[in-house]
């Protein structure tokens, strides 16, 4: 009933089900407005901005990209905003499990050491987008992850000018900091 497969140029662009369509290709120029929950399936990626993923990072495809060439006017930035009448700001979550299944009811705890998250920061060396300059994050601190129980540590790193990613601090779960270099206070 009605139309269940849409076609451009020979291909199949879109599939409609009950709930559901799945579109490969193009979908539109210009604006196109989604209502529901919108899905895209893992290896496929979303990208703002531009017309494939790029490699950057250490060799990482970021499964969503928002790329441009002006900041602050079409692209390369990323904005989270709050609206409302409350103490409450922008959240980020990362998460990280041992399961190999994605939230399918079954749970398996992390190890000491595991990462949790990281914000790295990479620039074009002329070669390639590759090469990280600095990165900071969160790693699981506790020997005996437990339910409800697992410490923290927070890590920040830089790079030597010889290239080498270096733990520069890193404040663990009982809050204590350990600088990698020395500590100036100027007079």
């Amino acid at each position: 009933t009605g139309i269940t497969h849409l076609y451009g140029q020979g291909v199949e662009v879109a599939k409609f089900a009950s709930g559901a369509t799945t579109i490969t290709g193009t979908l539109a120029a210009g604006a196109t407005t989604l209502s529901g929950d919108t899905t895209v399936g893992n290896g496929y990626g979303l990208v703002v901005g531009h017309t494939a993923q790029v490699t950057m990072g250490g060799g990482n495809v970021p499964e969503l990209q928002v790329l441009g060439t002006t900041p602050g006017t079409d692209g390369g930035g990323l904005g989270l905003g709050v609206f409302s009448a409350n103490e409450y700001g922008v959240e980020m979550y990362f998460l990280k499990s041992r399961d190999p299944a994605i939230a399918d009811g079954s749970f398996a705890i992390v190890n000491d050491n595991d990462g949790v998250g990281q914000l790295r920061f990479a620039v074009d060396d002329g070669t390639d987008f590759n090469t990280v300059v600095g990165q900071f994050g969160f790693e699981v601190d506790d020997g005996s992850p437990a339910e409800n129980a697992v410490g923290g540590a927070f890590t920040l790193d830089t790079t030597t000018t010889g290239g080498s990613v270096t733990e520069a601090l890193r404040i663990n779960s009982s809050q204590n900091a350990t600088f990698a270099g020395s500590i100036s206070i100027p007079a």
